[in-house]
């Protein structure tokens, strides 16, 4: 089957080609050129952009535990969270999922069996429209990390690992006082309690221990064959051991020092995009847009947020930034499925997946999203 999209501005890796036609045959980008076609529409100028690569997101865990306490069926919740990605025009979502530890009421070690579950029955039932794939975050800061994630290698979704220390005084909590304040106002209390209980946790890291944890995750990562990031680099050293033991994405690098670091040694560096549109990032780290500034803003994911990604089209447009559409496009999509060895999409070209987005643009405000498109099938 193939099908013709003609009056389209096409968002390729180098250029925007401006009234183009667009061919593709069966789940694949045919022609730039135009050709022979079974269908035929006409898009009347709105842009064809590669369908957004999501490398991080956390989105799954709020549809599976969408109040306080209460958990979801979990192959509803895939659906659902399925459908706020497409609509929000993300082709492949790559679901970020920890190993354990507790968020929002959520016991992420006891609820990760069952979102699998759910996700990979949605799966099988066709119920999802975008291309999921798994992303498991490996917390280090105690024992049993290897023991954890050792029954998952084998899962079918798998495509990225991430190791990340969230002791208080590491990675994205350093700073010991920010935290105890965001803490004491989430949860109340005492805040000299607050700060006294960080305080004897951040002087109870075992630093050693955390290192020989992660280079652990390093080597099951290398034998199962996935990429490996490093989550909340906080200093040059952290990011350079980081690729020492294989790491080749710095994933929310914290501050200056760490980015920079990190564009030296070759690793590409992904931001939230929520952080790039509220301007500053939300735990007082480094900005997204900033790390613009600084040439360091390699790849862009959802984080928490699916709709951030498609606002910050229009961020990166304009003002202060003035991004070429195709470079936005790298950020959003070609950079993202490069990183995480998805070569096979990202990008408006010849031979790759007829994954991408018809959008139109409206100034200063969010794109229009008027159809998501995965594998040549309008799915949003």
């Amino acid at each position: 089957m193939r099908t013709l999209l003609t009056q389209v501005h096409l968002v390729t890796p180098e250029a925007v080609l401006r009234d183009a036609s667009l061919l593709l045959e069966d789940d694949r980008i045919l022609s730039l050129d135009g050709g022979i076609a079974d269908r035929v529409e006409s898009w009347g100028g709105d842009y064809v952009f590669p369908g957004f690569v999501d490398v991080h997101t956390d989105n799954l865990e709020k549809h599976f535990m969408p109040r306080h306490g209460v958990t979801w069926d979990a192959v509803a919740a895939a659906a659902s969270h399925d459908g706020q990605v497409a609509t929000a025009g993300i082709t492949t979502v790559f679901d970020s999922i920890s190993l354990h530890g507790h968020k929002d009421g959520l016991d992420r070690g006891a609820a990760l069996p069952e979102m699998l579950a759910g996700l990979q029955e949605a799966g099988d039932l066709g119920l999802l429209r975008a291309d999921h794939r798994l992303h498991l975050r490996c917390e280090v800061s105690g024992p049993g990390i290897e023991a954890q994630l050792t029954p998952h290698l084998d899962h079918p979704l798998l495509q990225l690992l991430s190791v990340m220390d969230h002791t208080p005084g590491q990675g994205q909590y350093r700073d010991l006082e920010g935290h105890a304040q965001r803490l004491w106002k989430a949860e109340g209390g005492e805040l000299d309690a607050m700060r006294a209980r960080l305080e004897a946790l951040a002087a109870a890291h075992d630093l050693e221990g955390a290192q020989a944890r992660r280079g652990a995750v390093a080597t099951l990562a290398a034998q199962c064959g996935v990429p490996l990031a490093s989550h909340d680099d906080d200093s040059a050293k952290g990011v350079a051991f980081g690729k020492k033991i294989g790491c080749t994405i710095a994933e929310f690098p914290v501050c200056e020092e760490a980015a920079l670091a990190a564009k030296r040694l070759g690793m590409a560096s992904l931001f939230g995009a929520p952080n790039l549109v509220r301007g500053r990032s939300h735990s007082g780290n480094l900005g997204a847009g900033r790390a613009a500034e600084l040439g360091v803003l390699d790849g862009v994911c959802s984080d928490y947020m699916p709709m951030a990604m498609l606002k910050s089209v229009a961020v990166l447009l304009n003002p202060p930034f003035s991004w070429p559409l195709w470079e936005i496009a790298e950020a959003l999509a070609g950079r993202p499925a490069e990183m995480t060895r998805l070569f096979d999409r990202g990008r408006i070209e010849v031979g790759r997946r007829a994954d991408f987005l018809r959008l139109r643009l409206l100034g200063g405000q969010l794109p229009q999203l008027r159809e998501t498109w995965v594998r040549g099938v309008r799915v949003a």
